[in-house]
């Protein structure tokens, strides 16, 4: 089957959002139509809900409408609800603290990402991010947090490698906890990929 011409839906973006602009709902109706689904889509595979995933999808359209006199034409209007669906998930993510680790994400999106941009870029934001907070913390808090939720060991397990107490293992581990959850209640402004992924190394 043949892909459109992005230069010809280029043009019909920017047709749609001067309609907008002028208060055409016909031409936001359009609009709706062709990115609802993908909006729905993309929040899915960010593991929201199907609930909340409409959610995101009804906020997004909300905001253009809202905004709609503000909309500029020339500039891509799928990256702006990109952007839009991004502070979308982020808000979802802080309300219900629940994530699934970074290593459930990694090969299997890493995979199924390849072939969506907006999708990647979410993934390689939740794997540098990842890395660095990690690396940010003192030397064994670290190598105690990445073997218990990179590795998945077990604190007895830890102990007997390291050559330390399970009690000294456990106290690193709250320590190593305690400071990455610091860092998302002070996270305001921190693009939402970057808070996620400490959530849901936490979980």
């Amino acid at each position: 089957m043949q892909q459109p011409d992005p230069i010809t839906i280029e043009k019909e973006d920017a047709y749609l959002v001067r309609k907008i602009k002028q208060h055409d709902e016909l031409a936001y109706y359009r609009l709706y139509q062709k990115y609802s689904s993908k909006i729905y889509r993309i929040s899915r595979k960010m593991d929201l809900s199907h609930h909340d995933a409409e959610e995101i999808v009804q906020d997004v359209f909300l905001h253009i409408w809202k905004s709609r006199e503000r909309l500029d034409e020339s500039l891509s209007i799928n990256a702006y609800i990109f952007t839009i669906v991004k502070t979308g998930v982020l808000k979802k993510y802080k309300k219900r603290a629940r994530f699934v680790a970074y290593q459930q994400y990694a090969v299997p999106m890493s995979q199924e990402f390849s072939t969506n941009t907006e999708d990647k870029v979410i993934f390689e934001d939740l794997h540098d991010f990842a890395t660095e907070a990690i690396n940010n913390l003192p030397v064994k808090q670290k190598e105690v947090f990445v073997m218990k939720n990179i590795q998945h060991m077990t604190a007895e397990e830890i102990a007997s490698q390291l050559n330390l107490s399970v009690r000294t293992v456990e106290n690193q581990i709250y320590r190593a906890t305690k400071s990455l959850r610091k860092k998302i209640e002070t996270s305001q402004g921190v693009s939402y990929s970057l808070v996620t992924v400490l959530i849901g190394l936490l979980n």
